[in-house]
């Protein structure tokens, strides 16, 4: 399985790129990208993981998504699944950026605050607490 993982540089990305490259049962395609990656360029960065879909995409606090949804989308229509580990707070960019929330049905979001489980759920995401300490 291609694992895609979207290596913005944030908060414990370096340990679980670590621990995604022991894993000897999938390939780990790791893609350094802006955590705003401007939105008119969306094509142009789906085009280089596009050869690895459909997959499985892994982005903290959905950095390397741009505020509009459009690399969401063009992730949904490749028919991927995705992983997405909230370790601040999980609306702050719906509130200050006012990105979409980015829902599907092939997409879990982890959190670190077990109390954003229910928050997030109330919105249609697919939530599950995932402590830092794990």
């Amino acid at each position: 399985m291609n694992v895609i993982f979207l290596n913005s540089e944030t908060l414990v990305t370096r340990e679980l790129i670590a621990s995604l490259k022991k894993r000897s049962d999938i390939r780990l395609i790791i893609i350094n990208i802006p955590s705003y990656p401007d939105p008119k360029f969306a094509h142009e960065i789906y085009n280089k993981f596009k050869e690895f879909t459909p997959g499985l995409f892994f982005s903290i606090n959905d950095a390397g998504y741009d505020v509009e949804g459009k690399i969401h989308d063009l992730i949904v229509s490749s028919d991927s699944y995705q992983i997405n580990w909230y370790h601040d707070y999980p609306l702050y960019d719906t509130i200050f950026k006012n990105r979409p929330y980015p829902l599907s049905a092939k997409r879990i979001d982890f959190v670190s605050e077990l109390s954003y489980v229910n928050l997030l759920r109330s919105k249609g995401f697919n939530s599950y607490f995932l402590p830092l300490a794990t």
